[in-house]
């Protein structure tokens, strides 16, 4: 054999070899898991490797692949994470199941029973019994599992893109869209979006009754769905709030006002169409279902929650992100935002100096390990993300390493999300032009009754808009994610 055949076959016996090294690296690099559970209350379970498999206590976490199942059983939820960072909210009562779509490469995402609402992180696609989803990032869409196997969709915020049998189906926020088990479209019907009340009363029909404490309003400040969750700024509470159902209850519906905490019934209010009820100062919960007569479905219909403080809206802005300490002692630390992510000290008490320590941080993402020279760390802001962390120190040199402390970093929802400097109460008629202005968080859109107002990149905003025949004028930030906030302001001689 010649010396040039000799190396065209050592350098052939190279190359496979070096591609057999790249194949092995590829395919036996670990692969992530599908989701995992990040938070739980109450009682939740979770089934792996098939649908014959059994459900057990499942702890935070538990992670999930395609086959895999969980469960709440009621007054429990589950928040599961999954590797994209998009968060699955499972309500209590509720089994769902993670199975492989139609392209191998999508999670399939089952409702059996119950419900849940999914929040992205990222622009995204998955499947469900509507096929092929699309979602925006920053997209909040409720997936509701009915009894008769069919799938209910309502898109609070985002937009979605649904390739069903039907054809190709884009939904805006306020949205929804119904499947039969088969996967047929049932309807699409636009959900209640925060607005001005109807201009006539023939829009809505009058409460027929309540039972209990009196929780009905005898006018309409603005409207909100069964499912919203709002955060509303009123110096002059209560505020009456129609909640509309008649999309979700065509024959009616009864209003549940539930106790402080767990599932009591206090008050409620049966009617059709939008059906107004007055909001103290504070927060609370309702539930609605829909009725035939007298005849009241077991089926609650839509939870919403909406919290009324009694605000100006005119206190500025912070404009500092917030320090927060932490000891590394064992404790649990709840560190609220408003909007700029927490810097966080870490600090180990009695911790040793004088040689190598390594800071140890877990995260939903990851761990991160950071070398120090002594036991204190400063995280700034935004650098360690939203939901539950774990910390301790471990010494390098003589094996100690401090108690594990976690840190559970979220943002404040009732937070102010923009500073008003006008209208003031009073200062303009009904009917007539307000001049709204004022500064609102990075990331807040603001709307003015029904009239878009823009944002400067000074975040600053200003606008002459009409005022609603009522004289309740709505101004409404919202910012994908992180609900709706609302500040209320009525016209001269409006003021209760």
């Amino acid at each position: 054999m010649s010396s040039a055949r000799r190396r065209a076959l050592f350098a052939l016996a190279f190359a496979l070899v070096a591609l057999g090294v790249v194949l092995a690296l590829r395919f036996l690099r670990p692969v992530p898991p599908l989701a995992e559970l990040t938070a739980r209350t109450g009682r939740v379970a979770s089934a792996h490797g098939s649908r014959s498999a059994s459900f057990r206590e499942a702890a935070v976490g538990t992670t999930f692949e395609i086959g895999d199942a969980v469960k709440t059983q009621p007054a429990s939820t589950a928040r599961v994470r999954f590797d994209d960072a998009s968060i699955l909210d499972v309500r209590p009562s509720t089994l769902i199941r993670f199975s492989t779509g139609q392209r191998r490469t999508r999670p399939r995402i089952d409702v059996v029973t119950g419900e849940a609402w999914l929040v992205t992180a990222t622009d995204i696609v998955f499947e469900t019994l509507a096929g092929r989803t699309r979602l925006s990032a920053g997209s909040r869409i409720r997936l509701r599992g009915r009894e008769d196997g069919g799938l209910a969709l309502f898109l609070r915020i985002g937009q979605a893109r649904i390739e069903t049998r039907s054809g190709l189906i884009t939904l805006a926020a306020g949205e929804s869209l119904d499947l039969d088990s088969a996967g047929r479209r049932r309807r699409a019907m636009p959900a209640s979006v925060v607005s001005t009340p109807p201009p006539s009363s023939s829009a809505r029909s009058a409460p027929l009754a309540t039972e209990g404490p009196s929780i009905l309003a005898s006018r309409v400040d603005m409207t909100m769905g069964i499912d919203e969750a709002l955060v509303v700024r009123d110096l002059h509470p209560p505020t009456a709030i129609g909640i509309t159902t008649s999309a979700a209850c065509p024959s009616g519906a009864v209003v549940e006002w539930l106790a402080d905490a767990g599932s009591s019934v206090i008050a409620t209010a049966r009617g059709s169409g939008t059906i107004p009820i007055a909001f103290p100062e504070g927060a609370r919960r309702f539930r609605v279902r829909c009725r035939e007569g007298d005849v009241v479905s077991d089926t609650i219909a839509g939870h919403g929650r909406v919290r009324v403080m009694r605000s100006s809206g005119q206190a500025a802005l912070p404009r500092a992100a917030p320090e927060t300490p932490i000891e590394t002692d064992g404790r649990t630390y709840n560190v609220m935002y408003q909007n700029q992510s927490p810097a966080l000290s870490v600090h180990w008490p009695g911790g040793p100096s004088g040689e190598p320590i390594v800071l140890v941080a877990v995260t939903a993402s990851g761990t991160r390990r950071v070398n120090l020279h002594a036991p204190h760390h400063r995280f700034g802001p935004g650098a360690l993300p939203d939901g539950s962390v774990r910390l301790h120190f471990e010494a390098v040199q003589s094996g100690r390493r401090s108690r594990e402390t976690r840190v559970s970093i979220r943002f404040d929802p009732a937070a102010a999300s923009a500073s008003l400097e006008g209208p003031s109460d009073g200062s303009f008629a009904a009917g007539g032009m307000a001049h709204v202005g004022g500064m609102a968080l990075a990331g807040w859109t603001v709307r003015a009754g029904s009239t878009p107002v823009p944002v400067g990149p000074d975040h600053r905003f200003a606008m002459d808009v009409p005022v609603p025949p009522n004289g309740v004028l709505v101004i409404a930030l919202t910012r994908p994610g992180q609900g709706t906030h609302l500040y209320v302001r009525r016209a001269s001689g409006v003021v209760p």
